[in-house]
């Protein structure tokens, strides 16, 4: 397990398991429609003939520009203006302790508990203070502090954290004289595969950072939560080829209304940076978890109390079963469960889909 928190670079807080990177360094109830939609020209939509112009220089002319580009930097920029300010660096102070530290040949280990810093990012979430992030941004945190693109800060309390979902609340009160924006949460389930997206947040430390890509899968399954029996798959995760880094954690992916459509927290890769697979957060989740993290305190979960995997080509010829028998495979029933009393026995048992 390499634990970034442990890298020698100051300031960066993470957890990498594998290849699986969780970004955790430099980041519901919205009212009203904040930012109206741009007017953006992409393939597949029926577009206007684009005119051309030509610039000249003293060399003479050097380069013929397409109008419809110009009229896409102009959206992306005007966007970038818009959204930013709700945006938000998340400075995170905890405590390593002298005991959990790892042994290095040749370095003297401290023999008191010190102080470790880290950074995430985040967004404004409601008109009540509260801002949305990742878990693993804050978790263990001793000190928060939450700093605006305007160069406004506030201490910010944990309201409440989901580990299962990798999703945290923080409540500030809002620096006077601040405009305090609230971003606008997408319709669930309005992501293609394909569909222009923008990431914003924090990555290495770089405040009021913006990247673009599109959704390249979607209904990923993410494993995240404490490690052992509480272990959970985070369903419908977006993949994207966005450039996200250590910390984006807890940043908001965007759809080109300026719509959240997912919360940035972690990417696939062996170099512990961008290699093109970043994960998020739906918002479908986002709008499930987050009202329940501020009302409650908590999020409490459904669930089946068995463990099992998707039958494959490899499975169903070591289970003896025909091509294309689509189901579940039932390794083990939690006893006193939902699937236990329902009946369900794990071992050989497979719960087939049918059609």
């Amino acid at each position: 397990m390499y634990d970034p928190n442990q890298n020698p670079q100051p300031h960066r807080r993470g957890w990498i398991s594998k290849t699986i990177v969780a970004l955790a360094a430099t980041g519901g109830l919205v009212v009203g429609a904040i930012y109206g939609p741009l007017v953006w020209q992409s393939a597949g939509v029926a577009a206007q003939t684009p005119t051309s112009a030509t610039v000249t220089t003293g060399a003479g002319p050097v380069q013929t520009l397409d109008s419809s580009l110009d009229e896409d930097q102009a959206a992306l920029a005007a966007l970038y203006e818009q959204l930013s300010p709700s945006v938000v660096n998340i400075a995170v102070e905890s405590v390593a302790s002298a005991s959990e530290m790892p042994n290095i040949p040749g370095f003297e280990l401290p023999q008191q508990d010190m102080p470790q810093y880290g950074e995430g990012s985040g967004f404004i979430y409601d008109n009540q203070g509260h801002i949305v992030t990742n878990n693993h941004v804050v978790e263990n945190a001793t000190k928060v502090t939450v700093n605006f693109a305007n160069g406004f800060w506030a201490a910010a309390e944990v309201v409440a954290t989901d580990p299962q979902a990798d999703l945290a609340v923080l409540k500030v009160t809002p620096p006077e004289g601040m405009d305090w924006i609230p971003l606008n949460l997408a319709d669930d389930n309005s992501l293609k595969v394909g569909h222009a997206v923008i990431a914003m947040g924090n990555p290495f430390g770089l405040e009021n950072t913006m990247t673009t890509g599109i959704v390249s899968a979607l209904g990923r399954s993410f494993p995240v939560g404490s490690f052992g029996e509480n272990r959970y798959s985070l369903p419908d995760v977006i993949q994207t080829d966005a450039a996200i880094n250590p910390g984006n954690s807890g940043g908001p992916l965007f759809d080109l209304n300026g719509n959240v459509v997912g919360v940035n927290f972690a990417i696939e890769s062996a170099a512990g940076s961008n290699s093109g697979v970043g994960f998020a957060i739906p918002v479908s989740i986002v709008k499930r978890v987050v009202p329940e993290l501020i009302n409650d305190g908590q999020f409490d979960y459904a669930y089946l109390g068995l463990q099992g995997s998707t039958i494959t080509a490899g499975l169903a010829e070591a289970l003896g079963l025909t091509d294309n028998q689509l189901g579940v495979y039932v390794a083990e029933v939690v006893p006193g469960g939902p699937a236990d009393k329902a009946g369900i026995q794990g071992g050989n048992q497979t719960v087939t889909i049918q059609g």
